[in-house]
C-alpha cells in the first residue's frame, strides 16, 4: 500500500459517518503530488464497483 504512504503524513482529520458510508478527510497538502497518490490509491478497487466509501477531501 505505497500509494497509502504517500498520503499519511498530510492527513489531519478524518471523519466517517456509518450510515452513509462517507468518509471526510482533511488534508494539509503543500503540492499536487497528493493528488497523484490519491488517484493511485482509488484505482486499486474495481471500476463498477470502487472503493466501499465516497472520499471527499478538504484541502486546508
Amino acid at each position: 500500500m505505497d500509494e497509502l504512504k504517500d498520503i499519511i503524513g498530510y492527513i489531519r482529520s478524518v471523519e466517517a459517518h456509518r450510515e452513509s458510508r462517507m468518509v471526510k478527510v482533511s488534508l494539509d497538502v503543500p503540492d499536487d503530488g497528493v493528488g497523484e497518490a490519491l488517484s493511485r490509491l482509488l484505482e486499486l478497487w474495481p471500476e463498477d464497483e470502487g472503493p466501499p466509501f465516497t472520499f471527499l477531501l478538504h484541502k486546508e
